[in-house]
């Protein structure tokens, strides 16, 4: 998980952003809509210190979600 949280993370800054979560989004889910205001409010969710970005423990509990969503 956390080779998959460095790979999105393409600042290497230790946090995903918009950007990188929503190309993320995308090509982690091609046929589902993953569209700015979907992205913003995963990101606003998931954000717990309210950074606009998420760390990995944030993007663990964000991939969850996800996954149980799509199954």
């Amino acid at each position: 998980m956390k080779q998959l949280f460095d790979d999105i993370d393409h600042n290497h800054d230790g946090e995903i952003n918009f950007d990188e979560l929503h190309r993320a989004l995308i090509r982690g889910q091609p046929t589902s809509e993953f569209d700015p205001i979907t992205v913003s409010y995963l990101l606003s969710k998931y954000d717990r210190n309210h950074g606009n970005e998420i760390d990995f423990e944030e993007f663990y509990d964000l991939f969850r979600f996800i996954n149980d969503q799509s199954n």
